[in-house]
């Protein structure tokens, strides 16, 4: 009786720092993944001298006229609206592709779908910038270089790989007897794409839309090489010229980065909890 007791005792204990250690782990990342933004805030706050004297520390005095100068001088009207036609733009065709794609490969049976998915994940096998030459010339003999869809197709295409093998898997996993039913009740498979596997998607699509929103809103080589006009250039590429003319000014410089960091920021805070859900429901079939 003594003995299981102290077994007992013993697992409670195991568990307490099992979950302890745990805690402080997730503390100390977490804090390791903050300090950089809480870096840029404090410092694009700042006045210049007090960023040298102490610039671990708060601002005595709060500039947030940095903000504002930082918008004016930098142009950042301009680029922000470029991307943000860009990123909607994007996001938008690889979302609404992407599924009715991965919903033919996951209930539809025509000649050659194993070949055509598999020439789809390839695609996840090659980055982005090796094809940045050949991808240049191709969009110059088109008539697109310097014009928005110079980005706004090949991220579309680049992002379109791994959406349609994250919601293949999704859509795989979905009971398959609600899917029939709507057939038996005379849906075709347009209705049941739209009015059933859509909304049972949510966490899924909305898990993408995060994910290609902060790969194209951070999005730089593209934008520095496709794109020469400043009227046409992306908060990013926007980002890099105005720190060839502020260079000295550090916290300007930081209050440039926070106007485009917030933007990712805000996405992901609302939509975080169907982020984790779709990355976790997607992950295992």
């Amino acid at each position: 009786m003594m003995h299981k007791q102290l077994s007992r005792k013993g697992l409670k204990f195991n568990r307490v720092v099992s979950t302890a250690i745990t805690n402080l782990g997730a503390i100390f990342w977490a804090c390791v993944a903050v300090f950089p933004l809480y870096l840029i805030v404090i410092t694009s706050l700042k006045e210049q001298g007090r960023m040298v004297v102490d610039p671990l520390g708060l601002p005595k005095i709060w500039h947030w006229e940095n903000i504002s100068l930082a918008w004016q001088k930098g142009h950042f009207a301009t680029y922000f609206q470029n991307s943000v036609v860009v990123t909607v733009s994007t996001v938008g065709i690889v979302l609404i592709l992407s599924f009715f794609t991965a919903y033919a490969f996951a209930r539809m049976s025509f000649p050659g779908k194993n070949l055509i998915y598999v020439i789809f994940l390839v695609g996840l096998a090659i980055p982005g910038d090796v094809l940045l030459i050949p991808l240049y010339y191709i969009l110059k003999d088109m008539d697109l270089l310097n014009k928005l869809w110079a980005l706004i197709l090949p991220g579309a295409a680049f992002g379109l790989s791994f959406a349609i093998l994250m919601l293949r898997s999704f859509i795989e996993q979905l009971p398959k007897e609600i899917l029939e039913a709507a057939i038996i009740d005379g849906c075709s498979e347009l209705q049941v794409a739209l009015k059933i596997v859509v909304p049972l998607c949510r966490p899924a699509l909305l898990s993408l839309l995060i994910l290609n929103f902060m790969w194209n809103w951070n999005s730089f080589i593209f934008p520095v090489v496709l794109i020469q006009t400043d009227e046409l250039r992306t908060i990013t590429a926007g980002l890099n010229y105005f720190q060839g003319r502020w260079v000295a000014n550090v916290p300007l410089l930081m209050a440039g980065t926070l106007i485009i960091a917030l933007p990712v920021i805000v996405v992901y805070i609302l939509f975080q909890r169907e982020f984790v859900k779709g990355i976790t429901a997607g992950a295992v079939k």
